[in-house]
């Protein structure tokens, strides 16, 4: 579920639960990790409020809260490969290391991915969809990534699609070859990059 938040000058005031947001721009994420949301901002200072899955307390600690990251590139069918640290844990408990994942119902990046960038640097960090949406519930209690954000198909689509719209993209034709080539990645790289924030709440 989705709720909407306008900023005002001295005060914050509620659109209802399903306002259309016509024309806007996705300008920054803010990804709260204790609160499970991820939150988009409009060029108005308006807010989009998505029910995300964030980091596991083991993991969240080494998210650098509060360093801007940018956008850099949108992936839809990505493939999934184990981080460096993945690599190393599964060596120490003595287990098989786990195999790269090729895009579609297996892997845990699910329809897409937005790709973090900080200081120029490309990060393992970014926000995807999932193959196991039932890890995204509405109640906030979903701590349980290694670092990542993950959220349900849709909301995904209408955060990737909105950034694709900016960059001069057409989302619906992307979405609908990805859909009809669910074993072909589709790389977008970005020049109109929005920026996004790890906070603790």
């Amino acid at each position: 579920m989705k709720k909407y938040i306008l900023l005002a000058a001295m005060a914050m005031s509620c659109l209802p639960v399903g306002t259309a947001m016509a024309d806007h721009d996705v300008r920054r994420i803010e990804i709260g990790v204790q609160s499970c949301e991820v939150r988009t901002i409009d060029d108005d200072g308006r807010i989009s409020i998505y029910a995300a899955a964030t980091a596991k307390p083991g993991c969240s600690k080494k998210l650098p809260y509060g360093k801007t990251a940018v956008i850099t590139r949108i992936t839809l069918n990505p493939t999934w490969g184990p981080t460096e640290n993945m690599k190393a844990d599964a060596r120490k408990k003595n287990e098989p290391v786990p195999k790269v994942v090729p895009p579609g119902k297996d892997n845990p990046l699910g329809f897409g991915k937005m790709y973090f960038s900080y200081d120029g640097n490309p990060s393992v960090y970014g926000i995807h969809h999932t193959n196991k949406e039932w890890c995204v519930r509405n109640d906030r209690k979903n701590h349980v990534t290694s670092g990542c954000v993950r959220l349900k198909r849709n909301d995904f689509i209408e955060i990737a699609g909105t950034i694709l719209k900016q960059n001069g993209r057409n989302p619906d034709s992307l979405i609908a070859l990805a859909e009809k080539y669910p074993g072909k990645s589709i790389v977008i790289n970005l020049h109109d990059r929005p920026t996004a924030t790890y906070l603790e709440k």
